[in-house]
């Protein structure tokens, strides 16, 4: 197991994760906790600001693509840094 991985599995047990769908009152403080030179650094296809539009946008691409585990998962790297 990579050192990354590691690192995700023991900040993100199991046990203590709670998943359910994103809905628009979740755009505003994604888009505060994704604005950080930090978390948009690590993710390469996020801008720097990340405006609130940009968190329309990302939920508005996840939905179209029906990609949750997407979300999920930069949802999981964004809380690394916070």
């Amino acid at each position: 197991m990579s050192a990354f991985v590691q690192t995700l599995y023991e900040r993100f047990l199991p046990e203590s994760l709670f998943y359910r769908p994103f809905n628009v009152d979740d755009t505003s403080q994604f888009q505060t906790i994704t604005d950080d030179p930090a978390v948009t650094d690590a993710i390469s296809f996020l801008s720097t600001p990340f405006t609130l539009d940009d968190a329309t946008q990302f939920f508005m691409t996840c939905a179209q693509n029906m990609s949750v585990y997407m979300a999920a998962a930069v949802i999981q790297i964004i809380a690394l840094f916070h």
